[in-house]
């Protein structure tokens, strides 16, 4: 009886460790059936003497579980994986409690129903407390920064996790408590060192690892910010250029409409108004002008965006719209999340709106009171999805396992709080309106 309770435990406590570590919404039934399919495996196997089987079984259903509600493996992969590991350094840490400090012997634990359920209860507490720390310190930065990582990153990563579990259930001396327990000081001294060893390991790698990872991408960032500026930076330098040819022109014009005036040729002054100032006040909407409107986002990281994206569009013949009134300072928000936020809203916009017989995309930037709105429209050719469809995992009109973006839009969103996406399709325009309040940095 005491193992059908002991693997009961390691289920529920594994299970809760990926809710707590798992950033996306779980769906409770499926959770719960692969809970119940989980223990029914691992206690048949546990019943034939596959232990091995049992432990492999914990990593699987999780996983197969995950990947069905998200459609992303490395995640499927790395979350299971670190809420085992997390679970056997709690079952290592409570064996050393028992032993040392409470002087409780294993044979008294396993002949103990009550004793079992209230080391369950403490191992439950624990390690939802530590998943939840991990995933607000460690795991969080990993999710924001998944969608940047190289194929061998995201491979080495959850390699490495995997192994370093492997070596800790093959190593009896982790795994089994009757290290703790069996009188031998030299054992028990063994024991805890080698625990000690391996977890201080383990907290180096995860550092390293992640220090290396999170400055890779910063700074692969902020060369892209680099150019995007750059491009920014020309555009304006030629909107100076048309702005002086245009004010040495200025006088000549107005002289030239001056004789037209004395002799009262008002034929004559609007052939030369069509002829001379309407093509000038058409250049004065061309695309250098549009681009000097960002001059009102003082956060170079976003201008650097919007100009990177804009001049794309411009330069595939997209008619753009700027309307950015006021100044805007600062965001409610981290910077490379907005950032990413605005190129996946503008690359589907560009790509929407690019099959259209007059493709356009208005772009507003409104700041109020409390709030800093960001507006995106863009007309499109055929048919849109409902809106639920669009921002799931792997949706993409453009064919199967394409649609990515979207559904991190939506992840993004989803940590903060304060930012809000209200999604609108009407009159052949696809609307995106985000707010982003001042009040409330950031979510849970």
């Amino acid at each position: 009886m005491s193992h059908y309770i002991q693997i009961f435990g390691v289920v529920i406590i594994l299970y809760m460790g990926i809710f707590t570590l798992c950033s996306r919404k779980i769906e409770i039934k499926p959770f719960m059936i692969a809970m119940i399919v989980n223990y029914s495996i691992s206690s048949i196997a546990f019943i034939l003497g596959y232990k091995s089987v049992a432990f492999i079984v914990y990593l699987v259903i999780p996983f197969v579980f995950l990947y069905l509600s998200t459609s992303d493996a490395i995640i499927s992969i790395t979350i299971p994986a670190l809420a085992c590991l997390i679970t056997i350094m709690w079952d290592h840490f409570l064996g050393v409690i028992y032993s040392d400090v409470v002087l409780i012997s294993e044979a008294t634990i396993k002949n103990s129903s009550s004793l079992q359920l209230i080391t369950i209860f403490i191992e439950l507490i624990g390690v939802a407390i530590t998943s939840k720390i991990i995933r607000k310190f460690v795991y969080e930065k990993v999710v924001k920064y998944n969608g940047q990582w190289s194929g061998k990153i995201r491979i080495v990563i959850t390699t490495a996790l995997i192994l370093i579990i492997y070596i800790f259930y093959n190593f009896d001396l982790i795994i089994d408590p009757r290290i703790y327990t069996s009188g031998s000081e030299l054992l028990r001294l063994k024991g805890v060192t080698l625990f000690l060893a391996y977890t201080i390991l383990l907290v180096i790698i995860v550092f390293v690892l992640l220090r290396s990872i999170i400055k890779e991408i910063e700074l692969k960032s902020k060369e892209n910010e680099f150019q995007s500026l750059s491009e920014y930076t020309s555009k304006l330098e030629k909107l100076h250029n048309d702005m002086r040819g245009f004010r040495h022109d200025y006088i000549n014009i107005l002289l030239s409409m001056t004789g037209y005036i004395q002799n009262q040729d008002m034929q004559g002054l609007e052939k030369f108004f069509n002829e001379k100032i309407m093509p000038l006040s058409t250049s004065m909407k061309s695309n250098n002008f549009k681009i000097s409107l960002l001059q009102n986002i003082e956060v170079p990281e976003i201008k650097g965006m919007f100009s990177a994206k804009i001049i794309r569009a411009q330069e595939m013949g997209i008619d753009v719209y700027i309307d950015i009134a006021e100044k805007i300072t600062s965001f409610n928000m981290e910077i490379i999340d907005l950032s990413r936020i605005i190129g996946i809203l503008l690359d589907n916009a560009i790509e929407a709106s690019e099959k259209c017989d007059k493709p356009s995309i208005k772009v507003a930037l409104i700041k109020k009171r409390s709030s800093v709105m960001l507006i995106i429209i863009n007309n499109y050719y055929g048919e849109i999805p409902a809106i639920y469809k669009i921002y799931k995992r792997g949706f993409s009109t453009k064919g199967d396992n394409r649609g990515i973006g979207l559904s991190n839009l939506k992840e993004i969103i989803g940590q903060y709080k304060n930012v809000m996406l209200d999604t609108i399709i009407e009159d052949g325009q696809f609307k995106q309106i985000i707010e982003i309040k001042n009040d409330i940095k950031e979510g849970a």
